[in-house]
């Protein structure tokens, strides 16, 4: 349940962000930020599957959920560091 409920807040909080910036932040930022999301979907759904995998085949009991913060640390750095570089040229 508290995954759900910090879920909607990070839902709501980014489409507030997305539709206050939207107007200032360049189109080829706005292109690398949607490949950047695009590629980190894709880097979890791999993660769970391995996990579910490695589950089913009784290797190790592994918790994908844990591993699934880790990918949004690289993607929000290079966002602010792109944001950063664009206003303090």
């Amino acid at each position: 349940m508290l995954g759900t409920i910090v879920n909607f807040f990070a839902i709501i909080i980014g489409s507030i962000t997305g539709l206050l910036f939207k107007k200032i932040i360049p189109d080829r930022f706005k292109i690398t930020i949607v490949q950047g999301l695009g590629l980190s979907v894709i880097l979890i759904g791999g993660i769970i599957i391995i996990g579910i995998g490695i589950n089913i085949l009784e290797i190790k009991k592994i918790n994908a959920d844990n591993m699934i913060p880790s990918i949004f640390i690289p993607l929000i750095y290079y966002i602010f560091k792109l944001l950063f570089l664009y206003f303090f040229k």
